[in-house]
C-alpha cells in the first residue's frame, strides 16, 4: 500500500531538578524511530530565577541539546509574566551541513504557561 505511512515510535523523558532556592535544571531525552529513520536528542537548560516572586517567576535559561551524529543546539531564553521566549540555533556537524551551507537552522519559541495559585500548584516546590 503506497499511501501507508510507517508508524513513529517516540520515547521522551524529562526531569526538573532544583539545585538551590533560585537555580534549577531541566534535562531531557527524546528518541524517535520511523521506518529506517531515527533521531536521538538529549540536553537541558539551567534556569536562574531573577525575580522574588514564586507565583509569577522571571527566569533566565541557558543550555543546549545534542542531536546525535548531526548537530549541537545551544539555547538561550527568558521568562516573565508566564511568557517564555527561547531561541536556539542548530550547528550541524554531520553531512547535513552541506545542505544548509554550514549555517544550520534558527528557532524561536514562544511559550505561555498559565500558573495556578501556589496552594494548588505542586510545581511551586521548585523554581519553575
Amino acid at each position: 500500500e503506497p499511501w501507508k505511512i510507517a508508524k513513529r515510535n517516540v520515547i521522551h523523558a524529562r526531569a526538573i531538578i532544583p539545585l538551590g532556592e533560585r537555580v534549577g535544571m531541566d534535562i531531557g531525552y527524546v528518541r524517535q524511530v520511523q521506518y529506517k529513520a531515527y533521531n536521538t536528542m538529549f540536553g537541558g537548560n539551567l534556569a536562574l530565577r531573577i525575580s522574588q516572586s514564586i507565583d509569577n517567576p522571571s527566569n533566565i535559561y541557558l543550555g543546549g541539546w545534542v542531536r546525535m551524529n548531526d548537530a549541537y543546539v545551544p539555547m538561550l531564553g527568558l521568562e516573565f509574566n508566564g511568557i517564555k521566549i527561547m531561541s536556539s540555533m542548530d550547528i550541524n556537524v554531520s553531512d547535513v551541513k552541506t545542505a544548509t551551507a554550514g549555517t544550520g537552522g534558527y528557532e524561536l519559541s514562544l511559550i505561555y504557561t498559565r500558573r495556578n495559585s501556589a496552594e494548588q500548584d505542586f510545581s511551586r516546590m521548585n523554581i519553575y
